[in-house]
């Protein structure tokens, strides 16, 4: 009998033990994720993110509606540091955790350190287009499609 609860509690640590694993390797390298983010004082921005290993890269949209990229790492631990750059010149530097639900909680900062404001973003899912837009699931309607290109 004892024999059997060990053989189970082994199990049971085993599955356990895989079902991180799983986790990690969904966070380790993840599709492009959206997040909606907030810096103290009321500065609002939209981030996309793309994790490869501990490699993270993506692009800002901010308050000002202008766009710069984000490079970084991220270690084991989830926790990260990304460069934001406007062309080729660092203008921020991002230093935060992600958390599994889809939150990320850090310090935004000016590239000498000078300037730190805290920063909040949650995860938004993004939906594909529906009917309503003018395309169908599973068949794309050209003529829709054309007139939007077009500007009609």
């Amino acid at each position: 009998m004892k024999l059997f609860i060990t053989l189970i509690a082994i199990i049971m640590a085993l599955f356990a033990g895989l079902a991180n694993i799983s986790h990690k390797k969904d966070i380790e390298t993840m599709d492009e994720k959206y997040y909606k983010g907030t810096l103290l004082g009321g500065y609002n921005f939209d981030m996309t993110l793309k994790r490869s290993g501990n490699s993270l890269s993506g692009s800002v949209l901010n308050t000002y509606s202008n766009i710069t990229s984000v490079k970084g790492q991220v270690d084991d631990d989830n926790n990260f540091m990304l460069r934001e750059y406007e062309q080729e010149k660092i203008t921020g530097i991002y230093k935060g955790t992600i958390f599994p639900e889809g939150r990320i909680k850090g310090v935004w900062s000016s590239p000498d350190g000078t300037r730190r404001l805290p920063f909040n973003m949650v995860q938004e899912v993004k939906t594909p287009p529906s009917p309503a837009d003018g395309f169908s699931v599973g068949r794309l309607d050209i003529k829709k499609l054309t007139a939007m290109v077009k500007g009609e």
